[in-house]
């Protein structure tokens, strides 16, 4: 099993979609968004002052955290739910604050 995090582009963002419908932190609990529309919001977000990290797991991107660079703080994450167990949030987490605290 191969396991990395890898910065994220524009080209990620329907991998990114497919995560945030399946994640217990859902953009779209609320209101239910339509996977187009969870799209349309992340590209928005890619013109931000935002970076995006993803964790692959066997090739496959199963969650995912944004950095705020300006505010140089966590803004979102998401896991798969699925995914949830493995602590995935936690390896995202300890990544960024590797890169703020560098």
């Amino acid at each position: 099993m191969t396991n990395k995090i890898v910065k994220l582009t524009k080209r990620h963002i329907d991998q990114m979609a497919i995560i945030d419908s399946e994640s217990d932190r859902e953009l779209s609990k609320k209101k239910k968004l339509s996977r187009f529309d969870l799209k349309v919001k992340l590209h928005a977000r890619f013109d931000k002052d935002e970076e995006f990290f993803g964790y692959k797991q066997d090739g496959e991107l199963i969650g995912y955290i944004t950095l705020d660079t300006v505010a140089r703080k966590t803004t979102w994450f998401a896991v798969k739910q699925k995914d949830e167990s493995k602590k995935i949030d936690q390896k995202l987490t300890k990544y960024v604050n590797n890169i703020l605290n560098s």
